[in-house]
């Protein structure tokens, strides 16, 4: 993981992370340096909690500035500074969430705060992110403070280390602060006094003791108005500082932690009223329905295949078992790893393009790159199949993923199937499903990618209208924006067709057909061959499905399907596997051993086969 990366390269004994639920209290946890292995596990049951991690260790377990060890280490909460844009590029660098950054730079020495805030000044990033005791987002979590549940990406981890020495002498040195003499706020009051509000007039001439609980947020507020109404940086701490709100008198550090907060709301204001999520924490700065529709920049759909996938959207490709649904989508792949153009009512071509496909149950040497081969695909460098299986929901794991996803810039990603990567959501709930299903789409949307999931259709689901067959609850179809289902022709039984059951970005296209010859070639009797058919002009997808309902169908049908889907090719099952994958869907054990029977395939131990 590497926040324990990052640890372990720090003194100190204790190192910490804190966490909050919705609005709740931040509450810190501590983890001593021989006990990092178990980091990894905290922050997993923790997931449904916004994550933060301190980036030097302490030496005792309170996450105070007399406990803080000085790290071999500098970082910044860069905000929108992208770290690839300053001058002294990061050594690690994370996307917080859409459009801002967070930087760390590995240092061969032991730095100060004050080295920290002159780094953190240069770049223009946030000046009240310099601190011992600061803490940032964990890479890997999600911060929900976002309606659209950004996940906390890795940018890179392999940036430069910096000399302690060298980086003393290129940094600028930061200018004097103007003095913080109490005794001047009667004149700086003075001064602004025309300038303010009534009601922060009354602030600083009240010198009751304030209630107790709300010292926070008034303080914040002030520091606010004073850089509102043009006090410098000097005189407003010199205000702040003789103010009843105070929060930081007597403290040996008092200066230092009231020019942070002027320092934020400098920053603040620096930024502008762009309206941000971020910081709607801040409560009476946010502006509800700040923003209208004269304010919002149109933007338009990025089609990889119109009206098929897009990037930064989530695709279903869904069908029976056995109708070539894998066979489809590493066809798309095909053409899009060449920048081929694919059939479409609005032609398009694209430059040839990364496929990064997930897909446990194909095998890559004996499946996808003969299919890939047999079909003419050239550029196989640009196709990325990943055979080990992971979880959307498994933090480490996906933060490594998408470390890959930021280098190699997809522009699709297929999970094939969908179930095998939901980890311990159940597909049926959807209170569970629907959080998985946003992980999905967050990958589509941070790395302008399409995602592409195929699913089965549940069996017995014939009766159904089309975009309620798909396994699972109807979440599923409900968060994403584009559903290809797969059937066969009622006049052909060899002939396959595809078309949309859910299209909420452009109107719905005509069916298109397609089919498979499994004996392709007589130099290779297992090869075969996919040829895009024909658009069904005058024909909707759902008047097709319809005629073949008609027809009836059985459970032995649907074993059936199921039976060819799993045993394609010269593919084995475990005999376990096989009834596993049948429990799942909804066949039973009698009707699969007849399906197995009439099918005519093989048992070589514990293991089925088609030959």
């Amino acid at each position: 993981m590497i926040i324990t990366r990052i640890w372990r390269r720090q003194p100190g004994t204790w190192f910490c992370i804190s966490t909050k639920k919705g609005r709740g209290t931040w509450l810190d946890s501590w983890f001593h340096k021989e006990k990092l292995h178990t980091v990894a596990a905290f922050v997993e049951r923790h997931r449904d909690c916004d994550v933060y991690f301190c980036p030097h260790g302490f030496s005792a377990k309170r996450r105070i500035k007399e406990n803080a060890v000085a790290p071999h280490l500098l970082w910044s909460d860069m905000d929108e500074a992208h770290p690839d844009k300053v001058k002294w590029r990061p050594s690690f660098a994370f996307e917080s969430s859409p459009g801002r950054y967070v930087g760390l730079w590995v240092m061969d020495g032991v730095v100060t705060e004050e080295l920290n805030r002159r780094l953190v000044y240069a770049i223009g990033a946030d000046k009240s992110g310099w601190d011992f005791g600061q803490v940032l987002r964990v890479p890997g979590t999600i911060n929900y403070k976002y309606a659209s549940l950004p996940r906390t990406r890795i940018m890179w981890s392999d940036g430069p280390s910096y000399n302690v020495e060298e980086l003393k002498t290129q940094l600028p040195r930061e200018e004097k602060a103007e003095s913080y003499d109490a005794s001047d706020a009667a004149e700086v009051y003075r001064k602004f006094e025309r300038k303010m509000k009534a009601s922060v007039r009354r602030e600083c001439t009240n010198k009751k003791e304030p209630p107790e609980g709300s010292r926070s947020e008034m303080f914040m507020k002030l520091a606010h108005e004073f850089v509102e109404v043009g006090m410098s940086r000097g005189e407003a701490v010199t205000l702040l500082k003789a103010n009843r709100w105070n929060k930081y008198r007597g403290r040996r550090d008092e200066d230092a932690l009231i020019t942070k907060t002027v320092d934020k709301a400098i920053n603040k204001g620096v930024r502008g009223s762009r309206v941000d999520v971020d910081e709607r924490d801040d409560g009476p700065d946010y502006e509800w329905f700040g923003q209208s529709l004269a304010d919002v920049e149109e933007q338009n759909i990025d089609w990889l295949w119109y009206p098929y996938l897009a990037r930064g959207q989530v695709t279903i490709l869904e069908g029976p078992p056995g109708l070539g649904k894998s066979y489809l989508a590493q066809m798309i792949a095909g053409h899009i790893i060449d920048g081929k153009s694919l059939p479409s009512t609005r032609e398009r071509r694209i430059a040839p393009s990364r496929v990064l496909y997930c897909d446990l149950e194909n095998s890559v040497a004996s499946v996808t790159k003969k299919r890939i081969t047999w079909n003419g695909f050239k550029r196989q460098e640009n196709y990325f199949q990943e055979e080990r299986p992971f979880s959307v929901d498994d933090i480490e794991v996906m933060e490594q993923i998408e470390e890959r996803l930021g280098k190699l810039k997809p522009a699709i990603v297929v999970f094939d199937t969908m179930n095998t990567y939901l980890g311990r959501a159940d597909a049926f709930k959807a209170h569970e499903i629907t959080q998985t299903m946003t992980r999905f789409r967050q990958l589509a949307e941070q790395y302008q990618c399409a995602v592409v999931l195929v699913r089965h259709l549940t069996k017995g689901s014939r009766d159904r209208d089309l975009i309620e067959r798909g396994q699972g609850s109807m979440s599923i179809a409900g968060m994403a924006r584009l559903i290809i289902q797969v059937g066969r022709m009622p006049d052909d039984e060899d002939v396959k067709v595809f078309g949309m059951v859910k299209n909420n970005l452009t109107k719905f296209p005509m069916p298109m057909t397609f089919t498979i010859d499994e004996k392709a070639s007589k130099e290779d009797p297992d090869s075969s061959k996919f040829t895009w058919g024909e658009w069904q002009k005058g024909r909707t997808f759902e008047e097709i499905m319809a005629t073949k309902k008609e027809e009836g169908g059985s459970a032995l049908d649907d074993a059936k399907d199921f039976v060819r889907d799993q045993l394609s090719g010269k593919t084995e099952v475990s005999n376990a596997a096989l009834h596993e994958a049948a429990e799942r869907a909804s066949i039973r054990a009698a009707t699969l051993k007849r399906a197995l029977e009439v099918l005519g395939a093989k048992k070589s131990g514990s293991r089925w086969s088609m030959t």
